[in-house]
């Protein structure tokens, strides 16, 4: 599962079920126990039909599998997306992009520039968002690193995530 453990780990963090610490020393002294133990709350926190045998009977035949489904739900419950071995906001709302082109934004990463407005130039699935400040300087940023202030209704057509 290489790095998966860890996001799995931070998910079901960000999904108010434990901490991160408590999720990694479950997984290291009985990782199938735990790992079905977690599946249930993850099912009955977002109202999912799924009984004790079946969520022990999937994480045994296939804990990779189980895995990935439960950081998928919580995913995409709570608009997240995942990063190396982190979970983070994910830029997408609904189904769709929030930063287009002509979209004005707020600079939210530390620095010189925080606070200041930007307009989008370009913005790419889970990577970096183009904007150009009010100088015309083009800088890269984060979808986390930008708060949305106004949609431009003359931008390029929204991006549609299809789940």
């Amino acid at each position: 599962m290489m790095s998966s453990p860890c996001i799995w780990c931070r998910a079901l963090e960000a999904a108010g079920i434990g901490t991160w610490s408590q999720h990694c020393l479950g997984l290291s002294i009985c990782c199938q126990c735990y790992s079905c133990r977690m599946r249930q709350k993850v099912a009955r926190k977002y109202n999912m039909e799924e009984g004790c045998f079946i969520s022990c009977l999937i994480d045994l035949c296939c804990p990779t599998c189980s895995y990935y489904q439960q950081m998928n739900e919580i995913l995409v419950k709570e608009q997240l997306t995942w990063e190396c071995c982190d979970v983070v906001k994910s830029d997408v709302e609904g189904g769709v992009f929030k930063f287009e082109s002509g979209n004005e934004v707020r600079i939210l990463k530390p620095g010189k520039a925080k606070g200041k407005t930007a307009t989008v130039v370009d913005a790419g699935f889970r990577s970096l968002v183009k904007v150009s400040d009010k100088d015309g300087k083009m800088h890269n940023y984060r979808p986390q690193e930008l708060e949305l202030v106004k949609k431009d209704g003359a931008g390029a057509p929204a991006l549609v995530m299809y789940r």
